[in-house]
């Protein structure tokens, strides 16, 4: 059951094993319908021990993706992500686009009989056969030259199949299927040599596989454990041996980019040998030998294998093996039908007949004209795509100097709050704390100061305890940033059972000041915690579970107010009861009362206390300090506050009298069997006594027990926790 803080219903939530999914919800009214479905939005709303985990003891990739997942900042991973994957993907096109065009230009510099492609090799070429042609010479090239222009009938060749062009360009295909060229073979033996070494040298080709992984893995290490495995290591130990094998994986990547520039010199190769083969075969389809058109096709099929085997050569130990295999045969003939198809090619050309030289001059330009047509297309599409690998690749480094500028700005303001809270939570312990939140990519570095001696990961220096209230710390702050003043609802599941006792009492101030709108539901197992927050006034209600059967489930217990439930157990009669109830209740507040004014104990080393040990000792501790602070407003001339004060310690003189007059009917009654010499009205005289004198011992208005503020080891001021009651302490000093 809990309260809509915006209308002051209260809901029930009842869900049951059979339907998990659909629980009852009560009333059913549109508005806490809207509430409950905005808890459900929320799974940060609650909070467990092993949440706070990820956000403290964790690597930093990690604490990245579930902070920001807290912080409704995961799209920008995933928007990150896709511009990774964008600009992978345009830079493999540009990488494509690129040896596209200088296949096309190498294809035009065939066509036309050249090896060099500037204008001062192409246009003494051209301009021979515009002469002969008698049409007018180019001057300059550009992209929009045009090499046949002048020609009659729109520059139509006068066969679909140029003779002399197709014999030169048919034989060097037969030529380099029948054996391979010098050049050919030398790229292919540079590339198989290099890929050769580099399987060979272990060291180096795990380097290149695992440098991936280590550039991940480095910015992961933030305590004394590998990452990936959570094998121990001493950090810095950790980090140096990655460093040193990063250091190798570079010098491997050095030879690793020497092997793909030559894998990619193949590839080049490979790409114009199979222009030459659609050609050819395009051919076949123009002349008598249309069957023989398969061959080459098959021929572009087992080059486009071997070129897909190359592009991965590096990925794997049998993806490298499969590349050194098909580096290892000559680009000759690998199709058995290869030669007697192009050898059929030629035969039929060479049946074509002859033309005049101006003719030949017309053919030449014509096809020069396509080809470089061809040539300005695919670079210009080069150019496009280079110039969309560098908006993309500018477009992440922009978005990530981008995000991580407003994710430092953000979490300046987190980290502001979460050292204010963790000062809180240890007050006089950790004063000068300070914590550092450090974004990058895809990843959150977290430092915390470990008493002056520098910044450290959590899990470095700091206690399970620390960390448990620095994951709290932080939580709060992450919510405190993330939804401001809509944070109005908060399950926290045992989160502090490693938190020491001292600093539990802390935790309650915490929380009352810092998120005074917000309500908790606090789940525990320690009885301690929970009492510590029941006198705090942290919760207003408790519900126990006292054991469970499986066919009624957990017994649940209503928290009251202990004295009311002692009085009820007197209305019934029940003297016996009302008494137990009593001294445990007195024994829980002296505790209390002690730990808060510092009082005096004696030591039991079994850690044992009874009433009798702490429930003086603590109204003695009120006591002194109560006339220390109107000794101290004397000193400083305020009489009104001194006269307030005297009234107090009077009040509580009195009550602390008057229980010392019942108090000895309170063993009797529990442990001597002597109950049924009580009648109830009697025994009520004992419980008013006690009930004044710890009404005499906390503030009326917020209800918390007193207790001692320092400055430094020194108590300065007797208050409660909501600042009504405040009695210093430091006298006035003589001059």
């Amino acid at each position: 059951m809990g309260v809509l803080s915006s209308t002051g219903t209260k809901v029930t939530i009842e869900r049951s094993v059979a339907k998990p999914s659909k629980p009852l919800i009560k009333p059913t009214d549109e508005a806490t319908k809207a509430a409950v479905a905005e808890i459900e939005r929320h799974p940060e709303f609650a909070l467990s021990r092993r949440d706070i985990v990820k956000y403290i003891i964790t690597p930093a990739g990690k604490r990245d993706e579930d902070v920001k997942a807290l912080l409704r900042l995961d799209r920008i991973d995933a928007i990150r992500k896709a511009l990774t994957t964008v600009g992978n993907g345009a830079n493999s096109k540009a990488k494509a686009a690129e040896t596209a065009a200088q296949t096309a230009r190498n294809y035009f510099a065939q066509g036309l009989g050249v090896s060099s492609t500037t204008a001062d090799t192409i246009l003494p070429i051209v301009n021979k056969h515009r002469k002969l042609l008698k049409l007018a010479e180019i001057s300059e090239l550009t992209t929009q030259t045009n090499l046949k222009e002048g020609l009659s009938e729109g520059g139509a060749p006068k066969s679909t199949v140029p003779r002399d062009i197709a014999l030169k360009e048919t034989q060097a295909l037969l030529d380099g299927l029948e054996s391979e060229n010098a050049n050919q073979k030398l790229s292919r033996d540079n590339a198989a040599k290099a890929l050769k070494q580099l399987q060979e040298d272990a060291q180096a080709w795990r380097a290149v596989r695992q440098s991936a992984l280590i550039r991940a893995g480095l910015p992961l290490v933030d305590e004394n454990g590998c990452p990936l495995c959570d094998t121990a290591w001493e950090e810095p130990a950790l980090r140096d041996h990655l460093a040193n094998k990063l250091a190798s994986a570079e010098a491997a990547n050095e030879t690793l980019s020497q092997v793909t520039a030559k894998l990619t010199l193949v590839r080049q190769q490979i790409e114009e040998r199979r222009v030459e083969l659609a050609l050819a075969s395009e051919r076949c389809g123009h002349l008598k030998c249309a069957d023989q058109k398969d061959a080459f096709d098959s021929e572009i099929v087992a080059f486009k294998a071997i070129e897909t085997k190359l592009l991965v050569a590096t990925e794997s130990d049998d993806q490298l093996t499969e590349a050194l295999l098909a580096l290892a045969k000559p680009w000759s003939n690998l199709v058995s039908n290869t030669v007697a198809a192009a050898k059929t090619l030629l035969s039929e050309i060479k049946k074509l007949p002859e033309i005049s030289e101006s003719d030949k001059a017309e053919e030449i330009l014509i096809l020069a004209q396509e080809r470089y047509g061809q040539w300005v297309r695919a670079v210009e599409i080069s150019r496009n795509a280079a110039a969309k690998a560098q908006a993309a690749l500018d477009a992440k480094t922009v978005f990530e100097d981008t995000s991580i500028k407003e994710l430092n700005d953000i979490y300046e303001s987190v980290q502001s709050d979460f050292a204010s809270y963790y000062k809180q939570l240890n007050k006089g312990d950790e004063e000068s704390f300070e914590g550092t939140l450090t974004p990058g990519p895809a990843k959150l570095n977290l430092d915390v100061d470990f008493y002056g001696r520098g910044k450290f990961p959590p899990g470095a220096f700091h206690s399970e305890g620390h960390q448990d209230g620095m994951g709290l710390c932080l939580y709060l702050a992450l919510m405190k940033q993330t939804m401001g003043d809509n944070f109005r609802f908060c399950v926290l599941d045992d989160v502090l059972m490693s938190v020491d006792a001292g600093h539990r009492r802390q935790v309650c101030h915490l929380l009352l000041k810092e998120f005074p709108s917000t309500q908790f539901v606090l789940t525990t197992h320690d009885r301690v915690w929970l009492n510590f927050m029941r006198a705090e006034k942290l919760i207003s209600q408790a519900v126990t579970f006292g054991g469970w059967t499986v066919d009624t489930g957990p017994l649940v217990y209503d928290d009251l107010d202990m004295m009311e439930r002692v009085r009820n157990a007197l209305k019934e009669g029940d003297v016996q009861t009302a008494a137990g109830r009593l001294r445990h209740y007195l024994e829980h507040v002296a505790y209390l009362l002690c730990d808060g004014l510092r009082a005096s104990v004696p030591f039991h080393a079994d850690g044992q206390y009874t009433l009798n040990d702490t429930l003086p000792n603590a109204l003695s501790a009120i006591k002194k300090r109560l006339k220390e602070a109107r000794v101290a407003a004397s000193s400083w001339g305020k009489t009104e506050l001194e006269q307030s004060i005297a009234l107090a310690l009077s009040s509580f003189e009195d009550a602390v009298s008057q229980s010392k007059v019942t108090e000895w009917g309170v063993n009797p009654a529990v442990h001597f069997n002597a109950w049924e010499n009580f009648e109830p009205k009697e025994f009520e005289n004992i419980v008013d006594a006690f009930d004044a004198v710890l009404a005499a011992s906390k503030c009326m208005v917020c209800g918390s027990l007193f207790r001692l503020s320092y400055s430094g080891p020194t108590a300065n001021a007797l208050n409660c926790m909501c600042g009504e009651v405040r009695f210093d302490l430091t006298k006035k000093k003589s001059n």
